[in-house]
């Protein structure tokens, strides 16, 4: 029992590796969003104009969040509908978003419970944010295709803005957003405030040039989240086998 509890736990330096690398990827992902898009470094040499969030760079514009990309409220199918739960439609409630990213869902949801309830299934490279609960203000992105619970909105980027854009623009903002909290005990991100948030747009070719930049970062990003979580599947199903004695440990090191 000790030795596969030493095997169980020698994949965790791997775990660790990993999020180091990615923690640091994500510190570079926000500082060159704050360089361009907050300290406008590259555009010092320009003429700026002032506007409704300060200074800002000439022919850049301040628009409402939610006339520029979709704002999505999630939603529970009902508990009491078997056939709502366990299909093949991936769904997260709000205490999933406590990572960066989010590589797997809480529960699956069948076509049925998507169809009748409030739910609405997001895409990918959706920027998804807990508007209440424990996990309240926190920012993650979507990996993969997920449904989501009524306290997670989701904010769909499109072809004139990029997530590349709008996870960090969020991350940034999280303070104001949260500044307009209602409710008693139970404190919330009011769906209109997130809509109604004023954002800095910048020109189509400005966010292009920015994507090209950022977006192998948040590839590789992706890609090592996959990576743990395929360590993290191999690892628990080998536990179990070295336990009842089904596989030996010099299967594993051959």
């Amino acid at each position: 029992m000790q030795t596969a509890y030493h095997t169980y736990s020698s994949y965790q330096p791997l775990f660790h590796k990993n999020r180091r690398i990615n923690d640091n990827l994500e510190q570079q992902a926000q500082a060159l969003f704050k360089s361009w898009f907050v300290d406008f470094e590259p555009f010092k040499e320009g003429k700026f104009v002032d506007s409704e969030l300060g200074r800002i760079p000439e022919g850049w514009r301040v628009e409402r969040l939610g006339s520029v990309c979709k704002c999505l409220l999630g939603g529970t199918p009902s508990r009491n509908k078997e056939e709502y739960w366990n299909g093949k439609i991936a769904w997260i409630n709000s205490g999933e978003i406590n990572e960066f990213r989010i590589t797997k869902p809480s529960e699956y949801i069948t076509q049925e419970g998507l169809k009748k309830s409030a739910t609405k299934l997001l895409p990918k490279k959706t920027t998804v944010l807990a508007i209440t609960g424990a996990t309240l203000g926190q920012v993650s992105l979507l990996e993969i295709d997920s449904c989501a619970n009524q306290s997670v909105i989701g904010l769909l980027e499109n072809e004139d803005i990029f997530h590349e854009y709008i996870y960090p623009l969020i991350k940034n903002r999280i303070d104001d957003l949260c500044s307009h909290m209602t409710g008693g005990a139970q404190q919330h991100i009011n769906k209109n405030n997130v809509e109604q948030l004023e954002i800095l747009v910048p020109p189509k070719k400005i966010l292009v040039e920015y994507k090209q930049i950022a977006t192998p970062i948040y590839s590789l990003i992706s890609n090592i989240c996959f990576e743990s979580q395929k360590i993290s599947k191999l690892r628990d199903s080998l536990l179990p086998r070295l336990m009842s004695g089904e596989l030996k440990l010099d299967k594993i090191n051959n």
